[in-house]
């Protein structure tokens, strides 16, 4: 199959990055603060006549039944002899119930291992940060020795390559590499992507919309429950209802990032040694030359965690800076958005106010992947879409490519275009909406008509361009007639 199953198992990761976050990392408990409230010092009054502190709001006595009503939703309570404790659990977008933190801590800790990110998790703080000279400078040599393997990519295939098959494949995993380059291609960390990250890491949880209901239980699907409460089954704890779906659909799901992808890579070098774009295909031409066909097994090992190590090098880079950093900003302003027009305050000053904060959001955004990551998306996604189709229809027509192959690239080029889009859909849409707010504002006077209609609408940047609504038709045009136009001229 030579190199396919390395794009089969890359349509896994990107589709399973387009699913539903889960749970990932070390469980722990949620962030929460605990208010006692002493009753009568110490003479061992029971929780029926407790005083309950709620949302740190004075409640007065409460029986065991009261306070399990007022702890009710994200609260829990315990009894104790002189006590009642209420367990107050503070919602953020870092907590167990999105595990975006967890995901994000998952990348940057391979980023870590194998020096191929600017940027750390620091532990302490929940933040963030980016490493010290000598961890930046081993990823800027890590970037260098990309570049040279991306140019030895080049010629393996330019050497190597046999027939219609071996050659499209060769590209396309040439390109992956190239893509990972792309997207890492930066001498310094990014102080603003950092930025970005921690903030929406470490935003409250009511202003994405989270709140209590009893009427859907999405808490296991999209976020994961917390083990004391999934596994509880006396629990009366209401679930969460989060306005934020569609963002953990789009959070990476980074669990698997060190497995079986990586190791494929690398462990093809044990059954091909002459494949291109493998480096083998490079080391062996002296050897044929000389009348030998192959390389001994040791040779093929060491080959084979070489590219092991080079696949990270690449793969981790563009899952962090593709999957997470871009995806996270693009579904959290959409999510911002769509509780923002949801908000049930009635007070003009506070919704404009709250506008103005999105607005501030906006730029944040635009600054962290409008001059490189959304840029490098927008032309490598197209481009990839192009070739993918050219090469199905190539392969398809060819009489000497097996089925298999053509069913793998046709799955890729399907992952590809509905990637492309998804985040064109979704960046048009915030611009969309919030010129649709605008336009729909119901004024209760000719000076806030005024305001409200001078508010400039959000909208997602890309170079000097922004993302609209129609950008994804326009694109899928685009790909569509350079397809048509490479098959008349290939006639």
């Amino acid at each position: 199959m030579k190199v396919t199953l390395i794009l089969v198992l890359l349509g896994a990761v990107m589709t399973v990055g387009l699913a539903a976050s889960q749970n990932l990392g070390e469980e722990g408990e949620i962030p929460h603060e605990i208010r006692e409230v002493p009753q009568d010092g110490d003479n061992g009054i029971a929780c029926t006549d407790a005083l309950l502190w709620y949302n740190d709001t004075f409640c007065g006595g409460f029986t065991a039944a009261g306070c399990s009503t007022a702890c009710n939703g994200h609260r829990t309570y315990t009894c104790a002899p002189t006590r009642c404790h209420c367990r107050i659990k503070k919602l953020n977008m870092s907590s167990q119930y999105f595990s975006l933190s967890q995901s994000l801590r998952r990348c940057l800790k391979y980023g870590q291992i194998f020096a191929c990110l600017y940027s750390k998790w620091d532990a302490e703080t929940n933040r963030v940060i980016p490493k010290k000279a000598g961890g930046q400078n081993l990823t800027r040599f890590s970037i260098f020795v990309h570049i040279f393997y991306s140019l030895s990519q080049i010629v393996a295939i330019v050497y190597n390559s046999s027939n219609l098959a071996e050659t499209v494949e060769a590209v396309m995993l040439m390109e992956i590499c190239l893509a990972g380059l792309a997207f890492r291609w930066e001498y310094t960390a990014d102080p603003v992507a950092e930025q970005l990250l921690n903030y929406i890491i470490n935003i409250p949880g009511n202003e994405v919309g989270i709140r209590r209901s009893s009427q859907m239980n999405f808490q296991a699907i999209f976020f994961g429950e917390h083990p004391n409460v999934a596994n509880d089954a006396n629990s009366n704890e209401e679930t969460t209802r989060s306005k934020a779906g569609h963002y953990c659909h789009l959070c990476p799901t980074h669990s698997n990032l060190g497995g079986n992808l990586h190791l494929s890579h690398g462990n093809f070098h044990l059954l091909l040694d002459h494949s291109p774009p493998l480096q083998t295909s490079i080391s062996v031409l002296p050897l044929l030359k000389s009348g030998r066909s192959s390389l001994t097994w040791p040779v093929r090992f060491i080959f084979a965690k070489v590219e092991l190590v080079m696949s990270f090098w690449f793969l981790i880079p563009g899952l962090y800076y593709c999957m997470t950093i871009l995806l996270f900003a693009i579904s959290f302003l959409s999510v911002r958005l769509n509780a923002f027009k949801k908000m049930e305050e009635k007070l003009y000053a506070t919704k404009i106010l709250a506008y103005k904060k999105m607005q501030i959001e906006n730029k944040l955004v635009s600054a962290a992947i409008r001059g490189r990551l959304l840029l490098v998306f927008a032309y490598l996604e197209p481009t990839t879409q192009i070739l993918l189709a050219l090469v199905v229809m190539m392969m398809y027509n060819s009489s000497d490519v097996h089925v298999f192959r053509v069913v793998a690239f046709f799955l890729a080029y399907i992952i590809v275009t509905m990637s492309c889009i998804l985040i064109f859909t979704i960046a048009g849409k915030i611009r969309e909406n919030s010129i649709n707010w605008v336009k729909n504002y119901k004024a209760r006077s000719s000076w806030e008509r005024r305001v409200v209609r001078s508010l400039a609408p959000l909208r997602v940047e890309f170079g000097n361009n922004f993302v609209e609504r129609l950008t994804p038709l326009v694109v899928q045009e685009f790909c569509i007639r350079e397809v048509a136009s490479t098959l008349i001229l290939m006639r």
